[in-house]
């Protein structure tokens, strides 16, 4: 698999719950209010992704 390294690629609310989920950060973090996760991605000062194909 080949893994693509982002700093500027917005994702979706959804992804970073899915993510957050299939981690176990999800514990420690507010995955069932919308409005807190938005407001974290909107708030966020870096965000690092990895894609894979």
């Amino acid at each position: 698999m080949r893994i693509r390294y982002e700093h500027d690629q917005a994702i979706t609310d959804s992804q970073f719950v899915d993510l957050l989920r299939r981690s176990t950060l999800a514990e420690r973090r507010p995955i069932d209010d919308a409005k807190s996760i938005a407001a974290m991605l909107l708030h966020g000062n870096l965000l690092c992704t990895a894609w894979g194909w």
